[in-house]
């Protein structure tokens, strides 16, 4: 229980200071929502595999009920993400999605009320998940292109935002104070530059590298 509470007040801490809420809670609730994704994807493939090597392994395959209700519950999960997949053929959508979910929740007023609620800060948080999803989905849809369109447009916002929040002399969120907003600010434009200083520089050398192993491989 002394753990709980004390990992709560770590929360409750870090939620008071801006520049953790509007990047490392975002990034982190982004790359839960990526991993949402991966981690379906995986156990759907064991399941399947395990199935299938009961039904081959008949020495093993003595709980027909249990198989049963194995491939029930596969299908019914199947059927559940075909319906997600199914967005699949309006990339552009998953986009949007994302877009004006991050749009809705840093308006002023909602973002502040999610701060002083708990149960609209839970939902802000499954939201940005789902924006983290959205973003995955939409990069497994599209090309190459919009890997570096969003990259340099993360790169872009972040560290315009980040010089208005360090510039600004008033309030954009009323429960963080002005110096709260200038810390951030602070620390949006050096996330951004390390983004494009050591980040960027990396995805260019490796999408180059993978280019040149394919264009050898075709000679």
């Amino acid at each position: 229980m002394g753990v709980f509470f004390f990992q709560n007040d770590i929360i409750e801490s870090l939620e008071k200071n801006l520049a953790f809420h509007m990047i490392f809670e975002h990034s982190i609730f982004f790359l839960t929502g990526v991993s949402l994704i991966l981690l379906n994807e995986l156990v759907l493939k064991k399941l399947n595999s395990s199935t299938l090597l009961s039904v081959k392994n008949k020495d093993h395959f003595y709980d027909y009920s249990s198989f049963f209700m194995i491939r029930i519950f596969i299908k019914n999960w199947k059927s559940l993400l075909k319906i997600i997949f199914s967005l699949n053929k309006y990339p552009l959508l998953w986009l949007f999605i994302a877009i004006d979910i991050m749009i809705f929740w840093h308006i002023p007023i909602f973002f502040d009320l999610a701060v002083l609620d708990n149960f609209v800060h839970i939902l802000q948080h499954i939201s940005f998940m789902i924006v983290g999803l959205s973003v995955f989905m939409a990069l497994r849809n599209f090309g190459e292109s919009l890997h570096l369109f969003l990259l340099i447009s993360l790169i872009g916002m972040m560290g315009l935002s980040g010089v208005l929040f360090s510039i600004i002399g008033d309030h954009i969120y009323l429960v963080y104070d002005i110096q709260k907003h200038n810390e951030a600010g602070f620390y949006m434009v050096l996330t951004s530059i390390i983004i494009l200083i050591l980040l960027f520089p990396i995805y260019l050398i490796k999408r180059a590298m993978i280019h040149i192993k394919f264009y050898k491989q075709k000679i």
